[in-house]
């Protein structure tokens, strides 16, 4: 006996399910096990012959359903929830009458003494016993929720008649009529057992097998759902891989694909808030031809599909794919490498914030009790520090959102409500004006959603505490920020591994699975089919990489244009399951619709120079673009000390507390680093020597209202580093500008590896150990940057073209510059 398989996301079972199973070529036989399994199933009736497996999220059915009868067949239901009346009858078969008695003979004619004579009639035989009847089937349901109990019936079927006695033969004397056969045995009732279950135990009887298959099928559901990447596909899929994981616990595919719906990842594994540095212009330089390539690969494919007999042109088109695969691997091979490159420099960060956050410890417990007031909460330093400690040790937790950066306090804040905000672009909390809570939020126990660390220093900074207890303060909350960012790395970059690793793995598998086809090559039809089933999945894959290229194009434009990418997705060249498997027999109709879903790619295809131009352009109606400069002055000798000795400056421009007179006109938008130009007044160099610029990754930008958006929230990034280096000449008060040559018309793109960021950011400036003997910074006296920017201002208006700040600097050890992020 066989069992045999069919999933479907809602499946109606009737009368009509043999002929879908028939066009699908696969054909049960009498006394086979079907098992059926559907989130959403119609129970109407059972086709005889064969035993059922009945899996469900919803069942609903007819008011009774028959199975026709059969006898001995079992019938197992398991349903998390049956929404109507459920009735299951499954008797077994009466008993068959039994063979009538043979009729006696006649008496024959006869003379006898020369007289005609009837002699005697022959008995009848008799009458055959009835044959038993069948036995009732087995019943087994098990469920969660039932809208009514349901019921079973399986009653032995009756035993057959007796036959009929043979009439007895004519003659003197007439025979006598045979006895009637004995009536059959009835057939013994069947077995049922229904019981209400916890939801998680509905499925503990069923099969491994069953469970294990029916997990793979929903799994494959659910990466489908994930691929189209909107908020309600993603919930969604959820829902698919907790029901796998529920059926089958060990499904790793189930396990992963769930972590990256939680995690916010593409389905290649990509972050979804990957920090997009300017490489892209290398990956989107290809971008172009790669999308041609995959066009043309499904385009093959249809062609393939119309000619089956051209056996050759398919064997070519499978030769060419695996030699593309191949190209892949190696990059697959290369990108790992990179992620474990990844994983050091976040672990290396994490251990740099771990340092500064036990060195602040320690100077606030020797302060924790001096007074701190906060508005009209009066406080101490050692409970404002408690306050930003729990975030960073565990009460809170970082959560990311497109184009924010944010600490959760409020642990009912779930990844629904953070997909909500995905799906309608609106906020989860209550707040207008600005994203999340301020610090007296945090230490009375507030609701909001979130805390946003900005108000948290511009409520600290408007403390009347002493000085030196403010800075702490302040300073806790900024490493608190950064630990907690840094954290976040940790995860990203491991996760990237992990994607790595998966695609090696992957894509070696699809290497093998082409390069076996093409050793056992035959020109049969049979064989063609499976072959295009195989190109199908090559030419799939290719879509993915390209898909996984165009969500860093669109991450990108989010970086550095603030244009919203929620409506990215990965289901170019992809089918829903169910249509796929019932395109199953029909191998061009399933390559025609599967080229149809790649109708769009194309025209989601940006360039890096698209991007480029666009910024220096002004997107939106009503603005002009503008290019101010912000000169950063830091001439505090205890900072220039601390740069004396080796340490690095770190400092915030237009984030947190800035000194009076110093603020950034809030009528600029989306400020963006343009150039940088560095001059240390005071110092000498005697000959080349090496400044380091680092973008910390934290910045701030301000979009301009619109219609929609009036009043918009800022958007607060918080991604890697990136690093770039000021080339000193020799000479008095030496000097140099990023980028150090004019960009030329045969390289367009950025050209440096933080343009485009927030002007509005964290940074770090560092001297290269190997310019301590030709950097004399003795008589420094102000280090002095110019950050070149481009901005948005409406249209017309008049804005400074200088801006002055003079923030305050704090000295860093030279090891926190970030390593191979620039």
């Amino acid at each position: 006996m066989t069992t045999n398989y069919f999933f479907r996301d809602q499946l109606t079972i009737d009368d009509s399910l043999p002929g879908q199973l028939a066009a699908l070529g696969i054909t049960p036989g009498s006394g086979d096990t079907m098992v059926l399994g559907a989130a959403a199933c119609q129970l109407n009736s059972l086709p005889a012959g064969w035993d059922y497996l009945i899996m469900a999220d919803s069942l609903s059915t007819a008011p009774v359903v028959p199975m026709a009868v059969a006898t001995g067949r079992s019938v197992s239901i398991y349903a998390e929830t049956i929404t109507t009346a459920l009735q299951v009858n499954a008797p077994g078969a009466n008993g068959g009458t039994g063979t009538a008695g043979k009729a006696g003979l006649d008496g024959e004619h006869v003379i006898l003494n020369g007289k005609p004579h009837i002699l005697p009639g022959g008995d009848g035989g008799a009458g055959g016993p009835g044959s038993p009847g069948g036995a009732g089937g087995t019943i087994v349901i098990s469920y969660a929720s039932a809208a009514v109990p349901p019921t079973a019936s399986a009653p032995g079927g009756t035993g057959g008649a007796g036959g009929t006695g043979g009439a007895g033969g004519t003659g003197v004397p007439p025979g006598r009529n045979g006895p009637d056969g004995r009536p059959g045995h009835p057939g013994a009732n069947g077995s049922i057992t229904i019981s209400a279950v916890p939801a998680d135990e509905v499925y503990s009887g069923v099969p491994a097998q069953a469970t294990s298959q029916w997990a793979q099928y929903r799994t494959e559901v659910g990466t489908y759902l994930f691929r189209l990447f909107d908020a309600a596909s993603q919930l969604h899929a959820l829902d698919e891989f907790d029901a796998a994981l529920l059926l089958d616990p060990a499904n790793t595919t189930a396990t992963t694909m769930r972590q990256r719906v939680v995690a916010q990842e593409t389905p290649g594994g990509v972050s979804r808030d990957l920090d997009i540095s300017p490489d892209y212009k290398d990956i989107s330089a290809g971008l172009l031809g790669e999308t041609q390539l995959v066009l043309a690969e499904f385009l093959a494919l249809q062609e393939t599909a119309t000619e089956d007999e051209i056996a050759a042109a398919t064997k070519d088109q499978l030769q060419l794919s695996v030699g593309q695969l191949g190209d892949r691997l190696t990059e697959a091979q290369l990108d790992l490498v990179s992620a474990n490159d990844g994983v050091q420099v976040a672990n290396s960060d994490r251990s740099m914030y771990d340092a500064q956050w036990a060195s602040l410890q320690q100077q606030i417990v020797n302060l924790q009790d001096q007074p701190l007031s906060l508005g009209d909460l009066v406080t101490t330093l050692g409970g404002v520090a408690a306050g930003i400690a729990g975030l960073v040790t565990g009460v809170g937790a970082i959560v990311s959102i497109p184009g924010a950066l944010a600490a959760a306090d409020n642990p009912q804040s779930g990844l629904s409500q953070v997909l909500g905000f995905l799906a309608t672009g609106q906020q989860f909390w209550n707040n207008n004006k600005s994203v999340g809570g301020d610090m007296t939020d945090l230490l009375k126990g507030g609701q909001d959603a979130i805390t946003n660390f900005t108000k948290v220093y511009d409520e600290l900074s408007g403390s009347t505490a002493n000085a030196t207890i403010t800075q702490l303060a302040l300073q806790q909350a900024t490493v608190g920020m950064q630990e907690m960012v840094a954290q976040l790395r940790q995860r990203q970059a491991a996760d990237q591994v992990v994607a790595a690793q998966t695609r090696v793995t992957d894509l070696t598998a699809e290497v093998a699975a082409a390069q076996s086809l093409l050793g056992t090559w035959t020109a049969t039809e049979t064989f063609i089919d499976g072959v295009l089933g195989q190109l199908l999945t090559v030419a799939r894959a290719l879509a993915d990489m390209v898909s996984e290229d165009v969500f860093l194009a669109r991450r990108a434009l989010e970086i550095y244009q603030l244009t919203d990418a929620s409506d990215v997705h990965f289901d170019y060249g992809y089918l829903h399951p169910d249509t796929d498997y019932n395109l199953a027999m029909q191998p061009l109709q399933r390559v025609l619709a599967s080229l149809e879903s790649l109708a769009t790619l194309p025209a989601d295809v940006i360039t890096w120079n698209q991007i480029f131009v666009a910024l220096n352009e002004a997107q939106s109606s009503g603005y002009d673009v503008v290019h101010p400069v912000i000169e950063v002055v830091i001439d505090d000798p205890v900072a220039l000390d601390q740069l004396r000795s080796g340490d690095g400056l770190l400092f915030s421009v237009g984030i947190g507390p800035n000194p009076a007179g110093t603020s950034i006109p809030s009528d600029i938008y989306e400020l963006k680093v343009d150039n940088l130009q560095l001059e240390l007044r005071g110092a000498t160099a005697a000959g080349s020597a090496l400044v380091w610029a680092q973008h910390n990754g934290h910045w701030v930008m301000k979009r301009p209202p619109t219609a929609d958006l009036p009043d918009p929230l800022d958007i607060e990034f918080s991604l890697f580093s990136h690093v770039e280096a000021f080339n000193l000449a020799p000479g008095s008060d030496p000097g140099a500008v990023i980028p150090a040559q004019p960009q030329t018309s045969t390289d367009p793109g950025p050209p440096f590896s933080f343009w485009g960021r927030g002007a509005l950011a964290d940074w770090t400036l560092f001297v290269d150990p190997s310019s301590a003997g030709a950097l004399d910074l003795t008589g420094l006296s102000e280090v002095r940057l110019s950050i070149g920017c481009i901005g948005l201002v409406v249209q017309g208006a008049v804005t400074p073209s200088t801006v002055q700040v003079t923030p305050a600097a704090t000295g860093v050890p030279a090891s926190a510059r970030a390593g191979g992020q620039g």
